[in-house]
């Protein structure tokens, strides 16, 4: 298990919460809990209401939608932000690949820890800015974002 100090170092490397104070990933860490999962097993199914925003420790997550492969989450990226922001089920199922880690926050903390700190959202819409941007490129992954 992972310290407060390591959970904040590798809350660093998340884009999503690149403009946020080292004292508020002090207090998403601590309320960030760990899940191992063994290769194939879920995290979540596909239209499910959302429960945690993940973030990819070690391994990878593999995200289907209607059992076709949409896009592999690596370490230090976030899963399921979507529906945790917008309160609708889950677009896509996502699966371990292998062995795999995640750090998570459940939904109302994660929406609490928002309200108490501005940067925050701030750091959020620009990560989701610079993923449509992305899709804008690919126009291909536009039907399944990687953010979900």
């Amino acid at each position: 298990m992972m310290t407060i100090v390591e959970r904040v170092d590798f809350l660093r490397t998340v884009e999503m919460f690149s403009l946020v104070r080292t004292e508020y990933l002090a207090k998403i860490a601590a309320v960030a809990k760990e899940r191992a999962l063994g290769a194939g097993e879920v995290l979540f199914e596909q239209d499910t209401p959302p429960e945690a925003i993940y973030f990819v420790l070690e391994g990878e997550i593999r995200a289907t939608k209607d059992g076709e492969e949409a896009w592999v989450a690596k370490r230090g990226e976030a899963v399921g932000v979507l529906p945790v922001l917008d309160r609708k089920p889950t677009p896509v199922s996502a699966t371990a690949a292998g062995a795999v880690r995640v750090l998570f926050v459940d939904d109302e903390v994660f929406n609490d820890l928002m309200l108490d700190n501005p940067a925050l959202p701030l750091g959020i819409v620009r990560y989701l800015a610079g993923e449509v941007r992305r899709l804008q490129v690919d126009r291909r992954k536009a039907e399944v974002p990687a953010y979900s």
